[in-house]
This record gives structure tokens, sequence and C-alpha cells, in this order.
């Protein structure tokens, strides 16, 4: 028997490297760039036209595992099935995440899609750590049409490290796909090639598994199973007469085992000359030289000094070439943390929840979390994607991960045997040395904290002391720096479409002047298609069925959650003598930071508003109408017919706006009044700043820039006891949960009377703990299934 070396190792600092560039010098190069990932949060997987993508993104910082805090532009594309982009918007990051909905309207189809979230910055690296989720889109007639997949079975072998070396007890990783694309049971027989039984294997419920072969020189093997009810085999990968092959043992708790094995052949060939082992993650590094003496080596190590997360073993030879490469999960300071929901109040239209964490969280930490409240029966959400697969698995692979909740549902100690079995099959990380050894990626696109802004200044500058913009939403007043022919460009700056940006100029004599302005916001990220070959053909979220919808499943009108709370006071109403049937709105701060311009407004309120299609021309119909019909438009008591003057008036400049879409009161002088009316009433300062007068000011409207966040809305569907809304229906989603050891989490839902619903939260700590959990509340028994 063959005496085992145990060794005891401490591991070597890169100081200890000098001279001449070594490997690992090139590979702190290559990632001394830091990186980021994203995930993604979304309300459901399956939508029906006329509903919106509710979303919730969150920026990781990859080598330190924690939020990417500096992140502040984060591009959404949304994508056919056959890659090519369709619409593309940017959202605004805080504090590492980002918030917003995208509109699924009527010029979308049934059918596959995918949602793309991405950074700028992502682009100067061949990695691509873009988040991808396939989202399935339905009309109320038909499914989407599925593509013919004539793929049959694949059964991959696949042993561990990539080599099968001769005369030694080889690990064998197996990975079984189905005609549908999709992991299953599997078992089989391996044979040699005297057809002697030599052993057996058998796979978990996703077709993955182990088996050990003591393997013979040039010996040939072969698997034989069965897949409805007929026999296959298949050949195992060529058995190596020279090499060295490696196996590990994580299921130790305080640290993992690594064993080399080899044979005579190769000792004689050089494989007991140096070696090295390189334990990698983002940029952090440990490295082990060691010598094969013998046919066997161990080495132990222990698990508190490995990384969080996942762990790249490679081996490289004397000239530090990579030989072999294993990944691992490092499970010693992972732990699924847990949430609870309760209910604390039902009233007849809403219930009141409060979430809060089981464990006890650390004295200044928070946890950003979000949350989709869905109908328990619900098929219009895949959980094949969740935040811990996509931060912690994914950057690292070469390929996908299906249902990455079957690792991570207790992550007892057979969900961590599962995961290193599929790490197992993965094979080589996704990162090439190739690569690695050329260095430090080239820095090509830009890191943004905001969009960039050229203009120019079109008034005559020859008695213009300074110009000046006043505050926006998320910017405070600042003088602008323009050169001789008036042109200026801003940086980092945050506007978003449709937001109303002022200025005005300073001559030389103090007095304010009206300049004229010309602002043209500049996106930098351009990403027109996505590559779907390599990914998944099959979505899981929503069974086949016959969908059958209600004509008005999602209704006309959508009450505002956030307004649920009655209020006793009966507010008095604006009434007008001329229009007894309008309503008046006074404008306030809210409503003013809600619609930044009045063609917002309108459009809001019941009529279709084109804005810049026709040569720069405003054109206003009435939607409630048959025809295409123009409203009267009044603006301080003038009718107006050129409705351009509405692009640059934003709603802080408005006191009052009537509207009565019947149009009775014009009489014979109105004219055609089918299209209803709209009164506009202008003020002279800004009900957001009291300092701002609007009579030497211009104000340009920001055609492009981050899109607005709206508040959620849930449709109001006919019912909440029919078959639609239990599969496809929504009840609530938020996107901005927040906890810490002082304070619960409390929300309110619409009360649909269901007696059981689902919660799907998602969500990550200051300190980088990770929150996934999918809770059934059982509202009859008001407890915790």
């Amino acid at each position: 028997m063959k005496k085992t070396i145990l060794l005891l190792i401490a591991l070597i600092s890169l100081k200890q490297f000098g001279q001449k560039k070594q490997i690992e010098e090139s590979y702190q190069e290559y990632f001394k760039i830091p990186r980021e990932a994203l995930y993604v949060h979304t309300n459901k997987t399956t939508y029906l036209i006329g509903e919106e993508i509710w979303f919730k993104a969150y920026a990781f910082d990859k080598k330190n595992s924690l939020s990417s805090l500096k992140t502040k532009n984060i591009y959404f594309g949304i994508y056919d099935s056959s890659g090519k982009e369709i619409n593309n918007k940017l959202f605004l990051a805080k504090n590492g995440s980002a918030k917003g909905s995208l509109k699924i309207d009527s010029t979308y189809t049934s059918g596959i899609y995918y949602l793309k979230a991405y950074t700028n910055w992502m682009k100067n690296f061949k990695e691509d750590d873009s988040f991808i989720q396939k989202i399935k889109i339905l009309d109320s007639s038909n499914q989407p049409s599925q593509k013919n997949i004539l793929k049959t079975y694949e059964l991959q072998f696949l042993p561990e490290g990539g080599h099968i070396v001769s005369g030694i007890k080889n690990t064998i990783g197996f990975k079984y796909i189905d005609n549908e694309g999709k992991g299953d049971f599997i078992s089989g027989f391996i044979y040699n090639q005297k057809n002697e039984l030599i052993t057996s294997f058998k796979s978990n419920s996703l077709g993955m598994g182990k088996f050990s072969l003591n393997t013979k020189s040039s010996e040939i093997y072969t698997a034989k199973f069965n897949v409805n009810n007929e026999d296959y085999s298949i050949k195992l990968p060529k058995t190596e007469e020279i090499g060295i092959a490696i196996n590990t043992n994580n299921n130790k708790k305080d640290r993992l085992i690594i064993s080399f094995l080899t044979n005579k052949e190769s000792l004689k060939k050089g494989y007991k000359d140096s070696l090295k082992l390189m334990i990698h993650r983002d940029g952090l590094l440990k490295t082990i030289k060691f010598k094969m003496s013998k046919e066997h080596k161990i080495i132990q190590i222990p698990k508190k000094d490995l990384f969080k997360g996942i762990n790249i073993l490679t081996i490289l030879n004397s000239e530090d070439k990579p030989i072999l490469e294993r990944i691992i999960f490092n499970d010693y300071s992972f732990k699924k943390h847990k949430l609870s929901i309760s209910e604390i109040e039902s009233e007849f239209d809403s219930i009141n929840y409060s979430l809060k964490s089981i464990e006890t969280l650390n004295k200044n930490e928070n946890v950003s979390l979000s949350i989709s409240v869905l109908p328990s029966e619900t098929i219009s959400y895949n959980e094949n994607n969740n935040i811990i697969s996509s931060l912690l698995l994914k950057p690292y692979i070469k390929g996908n991960v299906e249902n990455p909740n079957f690792y991570f549902r207790e992550f007892n100690s057979r969900d961590k045997y599962n995961l290193d079995i599929m790490l197992l099959t993965q094979g080589w990380s996704r990162y090439s040395w190739e690569d690695i050894n050329k260095g430090a990626p080239k820095l090509i696109y830009d890191f943004e904290e905001g969009i960039s802004v050229s203009g120019n200044i079109n008034s005559s500058l020859k008695n213009i002391k300074s110009v000046v913009m006043y505050p926006t939403k998320h910017n405070s007043s600042k003088f602008i720096n323009f050169d001789d022919q008036g042109k200026f460009n801003f940086s980092n700056i945050i506007l978003e479409t449709g937001e109303i940006i002022s200025f005005s100029a300073l001559n030389k004599k103090g007095k304010l002047k009206t300049p004229a302005v010309i602002i043209n916001p500049i996106l930098k990220s351009v990403n027109n298609e996505i590559n779907t070959d390599k990914l998944d053909l099959i979505l899981d979220t929503a069974k086949k069925t016959n969908l059958s919808v209600p004509e008005n499943f999602l209704g006309n009108e959508y009450e505002e959650l956030e307004e649920i709370n009655i209020v006793a006071k009966k507010k008095e109403r604006l009434r007008d003598p001329q229009f007894p049937n309008a309503t008046i709105t006074q404008v306030t701060k809210e409503i003013a930071l809600r619609y930044f311009g009045v063609l917002d407004f309108i459009a809001y309120n019941g009529f279709n508003v084109f804005d810049g299609v026709e040569l720069g021309k405003v054109r206003i119909e009435s939607r409630s109408r048959g025809q295409r019909v123009p409203p009267v438009v009044y603006l301080d008591n003038i009718i107006i017919n050129d409705l351009s003057i509405l692009q640059t008036l934003s709603t802080d400049r408005i006191d009052k706006i009537l509207i009565d879409k019947s149009g009775v009161g014009l009489g014979i002088a109105g004219g055609n009044s089918f299209g209803g009316v709209i009164k506009i009433t202008t003020r002279n300062s800004s009900v957001l700043n009291q300092n701002i007068n609007f009579l030497n000011i211009y104000a340009t409207k920001i055609k492009n820039g981050f899109k607005p966040v709206k508040e959620f809305y849930t449709p109001k569907y006919p019912s909440y006891r029919i078959k639609p809304f239990k599969d496809y229906g929504i009840i609530h989603w938020v996107p901005d949960a927040t906890l810490n050891n002082f304070n619960d989490f409390k929300f309110k839902t619409v009360n649909t009377k269901l007696d059981e619903i689902k919660f799907f939260i998602e969500g990550i700590s200051s300190e980088g703990k990770l929150f996934s959990q999918v809770i059934n509340l059982d509202l009859t028994e008001k407890n915790l299934k």
C-alpha cells in the first residue's frame, strides 16, 4: 500500500516570487482593473401585453463581494428571440441598485424575449458580465411560438481536472441533457473493451453525478444506458499514458482536501519536477509549490484560508503552463440567510405585512431587498435566476446554471454535494489563460457616473458675462463655462428624459437675459444584439396551457397602491363656471416632480400626445373619441393653434390645468370642441423654487436621458378568483424594502381574499450577505409554510 504524504502548508506570498515576470504577475495585472456583475430581480418572467416589467438591479463588486456603490449608469435592453435589440433605456443606480419599469405595449407580439442589463464599463472586458433573463410575452389569444428542438439526448463524461490518466483512480463527472435541453435523471454501466462490467453510474435529478474509474493503459471504456426503452452506448474520453489527475474532497467542514495522482511513467517524464497550485478568483491569488516525488500526494487547506465563494484551482507545470483546473465553492463562511413574513393587520381592501430577518444582523448592517408578491398558483415566475447564482456562480463558469435554487434551497450537505458536482462538470473556468498572459485589458469604455452633455449658446455672446443652469431634480445650480463660440460640455450629470432644464444669462450690467440654448445629452453605450446561440432554448416559467383571458383582464385604468389609505376629509373640488364637467388640477410640488413637462401631464390624463414626430411640431388627440380629434387648448385664456410652445413648458411653471373631455361650454365660438378642452394657467415663479422667476429663463426639454422611475401600480383585475389572475396576475411589487437590527420592513398589498400567496425575495446587505428566498404564506392559518 502506497504511503500517503500529508502536506501541511503555509500559503506562499507572491512577494517571494521575484526576478522575471511570472504568471502570477500577469494574473494580477489582468484583474487589476475592478470588475462588476449585475443581477436583476423582475416581478415576473411571463407577461401579458399591456403590462410592465418591474425590476430592481443590483450592482456587485466581484473582488470585494460588496455592492458596487460607484455605479450609476445601468442600461436595459429588450431583445427578440433572434437577439435583435428592440428597446433600450438608461436607468439611474443609487447605493448599488437601480429600480424601474419597461412597458410591454402593443408593438410586442407573443413570443420569447430577453431582458439584458449591462454597464458601459463591462464592455472593456472579454468576459461578458452582463445579466440576461429570458422572458415570455403573451397576448390574450395565443401562446408564443416555440422553436422546434430536434436535438436528441446528450451525455458528456468530464474527468475531474480535464484528463483521464492510465494506471490510477480517476474521478469522472458526467452530465445528461434530454431532448428538450434540460438535465434529467440517468443511470448506466461502464464496461471495458472486453465488455466486462467495471462500475455503474447514477445521476441526481438534474442529470449530473460522478464515479471513480481505475484505468489501465490503452484501455477503452464504454458507457451503456437506456433512454425511453432504447439502449445506447458512448465511449469515454481517451485514457492518457502520461499526465496527472486531481481529486478534490470539499465535504469536510473545516478543510479542503486535494489529492494529486500520477503514474510511474509520468514521474520519469518530469512530473516530479516543481509544480504549482494557484488558488484564485477576481485577482485574489495564493500559490502553493509542491513536487510529485511519489504517485500520490495530498494537500490539505483550511477553508478559512480560502477565498469566499468560488475558488479556482489551477495546476501549472514547471514551465508555468496550466495543465489542470477545478472550480470549487468554499462554504466555510457562506450561510443561507433567512427571512420571515407575518401578517400584521387585514382590512377589507388591503393587508399589512411585516418582513424581518430571522438571524441577527450586525450593528450597522442594512439590507436592501426587492419583493414580488404573486398568487401561490402562479406560473409567471421562473426561479431559474436568483441573486446568489447570478453573483457567486455565473461570473466564473462557462455554461448556464439550470435551476440554481436546486443548490441553495437549504444549503445542507446534499445541496453542497450537488453544487460541487455541478462545478466539476463545468470543467475549466470562463477565463482564458491565453488572455491572462497578455496582461491588463485596454480600457476603451468609460466608467459612467452620469451622462455627458454637449451644448451651444446661440444668443449673442457680446454682452453675456455668464450663464447659469437652474437646479434640476438631481443637480444643483451651476454656472456654465463656454468658449468663444458659445460651446460647452458637462460630464457626469444626471438628467432624466422629459425633464425641463432652464437657463438664464447675466449681462455685464448684472441684469438677467433670456439665452437661447441647444443641449444634447450623449448616451455612450450602444449594444444592438445578443448572441442567443449559447442561451437555453427552454423557458420553464409557463406551462403549456390554453390561455384564456377576459377582454378587460388588465383594465383601462390602474389603482395606485401608494394611495390606498382612505382620507376622511373630503377635498373641495375646483370648478369652472364655463366648463361644469371639467376636472381642474392645482399643481403642487408633488405633481411637478411626477410630471416634468405639461405634455406628460396631458398624456397621462386621457390624451394621445405626439411630441416632435412632425418636424418638431406637437399634436394632441382625444383618446376618448372614436376618431382622431384634437382638443381646444388654452394657454392663459388664449386659444393656441401652434402647440410647439408646450414642448418646453415645465409643470412647475403651471398654476392649474383644466381638462374637459366633453367640450361642453365652448359653444359656437369654440369651433370644433369634440376633442375636449384643455386650459393651462401659468404662474410667475416655480412651485419647486419660489426664487426662480420665469421672465428671463430659457427652458428646454431633455429628449434622451435616464428613464424616470414610476411608482408601482397594480391593474384593476375583474376578479382575483379567476384562473388567469392566479396564473399571470400580480398582487404587489416592492423594489425598495430595507431591513436592519432595529426596524422590520412594513408594507401593504391589496387584499385579494386568496387563501395563499407567494413572496419572491432577493437582496443584499451592506456587508455583502446575499438574500434569496421564496415564502409561501397561508392566510387562512396566518402562519408560514
